[in-house]
């Protein structure tokens, strides 16, 4: 009996040993791993009493507006945040040590930090001009005094723009300069007035070698007529006549030029006179009593006056049964040929008779006699008209 009870035992030992491990590991379940931590951030507020850039960590992170602010979110943890004006010369920094959530303020006073410097050494830089003529300066319209040729002179400035002028001391020659003083110190201007003399110079010169009685000299817009010979021979420029428009007839209407007095101002003994027509093909606006707008000699006829009653009279125009046409009887044939911008010579196929004559633009000086209603051109449309003489019996 105590065998089989001892026997028994040990099989009940055996059978608990092999449960055991298998009921631990029903007990333990699955293995669970634990959750990251959320990394800890806040928002900084950075504010500034004046216009600043600023940055943090040595990042920059743009621009705060005088009394504005600018806000970025920041982890937990030392940080560096800096500001500085716009122009650089002030700056502030703080270490911050942020340690919650929430809003952390970083506000700056710049204010201070400029008075400060400014206190310490007042505003302003030197100026230093150089000039290589002699001439008078002046600094923002302020005389300051005369500078010897290759010579210089010294003014204190304020930061900012300032305008400097030098003048020759005849006046003549001036330079204009714009210089903005940033920093302290000593800025140099060195102010050029020898190109700008060398310039007035070399155009005075050019201007005395034209010769006004060489056709290929510039000229003034105008018509000129040669007069004289040799080392006598000359332009002379004809002078505008006023005159007034005449309308005759009711069917068949003629058109008459009559300009007061018996004849002009200018006369030429040369019956077959030389002519030199000068534009100014550059010139959007012209003098209406100099050339108009013509720009040649196509634009101009030449008519020859009679001469009734201490006035001049030429038919300028007449009418055909379709339109109007130059006159016959009047009118004039000549030559031109170009010989320069704008410059045109016109000559005579044939001499003149002696009598009045005088040049008439078609381009304005027709188009202002009403063409299309030429019975309202009358005594109070007037023109003008580049008159000369030939000498004789008229």
């Amino acid at each position: 009996m105590r065998k089989n009870e001892l026997g028994g035992w040990i099989l009940a030992a055996a059978m608990m040993v092999a449960v055991v491990p298998g009921m631990a590991q029903q007990e333990e379940g699955p293995i669970l791993l634990p959750k990251p931590k959320p990394v800890a951030s806040a928002t900084l507020l950075v504010m500034c009493d004046l216009a600043c850039n600023w940055k943090l960590d040595g990042v920059a992170k743009g621009h705060i507006e005088a009394e504005g602010s600018a806000k970025v979110k920041v982890e937990f943890g030392q940080h560096l945040v800096a500001v500085a004006t716009e122009d650089g010369l002030d700056k502030a920094e703080k270490e911050l040590n942020i340690k919650a959530a929430g809003l952390t303020l970083a506000r700056f006073e710049l204010n201070p930090v400029r008075d400060a410097r400014l206190k310490a050494k007042p505003a302003g830089a030197t100026l230093l001009v150089m000039c290589d003529l002699a001439c008078d300066w002046k600094l923002d319209g302020e005389a300051k005094g005369l500078i010897d040729a290759g010579g210089s002179a010294k003014a204190k400035v304020e930061f900012g723009q300032h305008l400097v002028i030098a003048t020759t001391e005849d006046g003549a020659d001036q330079v204009k300069q714009f210089i903005e003083i940033k920093v302290d110190g000593q800025t140099v201007v060195s102010i050029e007035l020898k190109p700008v003399y060398d310039a007035r110079i070399k155009a005075s010169h050019e201007a005395k070698k034209a010769d006004p009685n060489d056709p290929a000299s510039p000229h003034a817009p105008g018509i000129y007529l040669v007069v004289g010979t040799g080392a006598e021979r000359k332009l002379v420029p004809l002078e505008p006549c006023e005159f007034n428009p005449k309308v005759n007839g009711m069917i068949m209407i003629n058109i008459e030029a009559v300009a007061d007095g018996p004849e002009a101002k200018i006369q030429t003994l040369n019956t077959q006179p030389e002519f030199y027509f000068y534009f100014d093909n550059s010139s959007a606006s012209r003098n209406p009593i100099s050339l108009g707008s013509a720009v040649s000699p196509s634009d101009f006829a030449l008519f020859h006056f009679t001469v009734k009653g201490g006035k001049r009279d030429a038919l300028v125009m007449k009418q055909t049964m379709t339109a109007f046409n130059p006159s016959d009887r009047d009118h004039i044939a000549y030559n031109f040929s170009r010989i320069g911008p704008g410059a045109y010579k016109v000559t005579l196929p044939s001499p003149l008779k002696p009598g009045e004559y005088g040049f008439l633009s078609y381009v304005d000086r027709m188009a202002g006699m009403s063409l299309a209603h030429p019975a309202s051109s009358n005594a109070n449309s007037s023109s003008w008209i580049f008159d000369f003489g030939v000498p004789g019996v008229k």
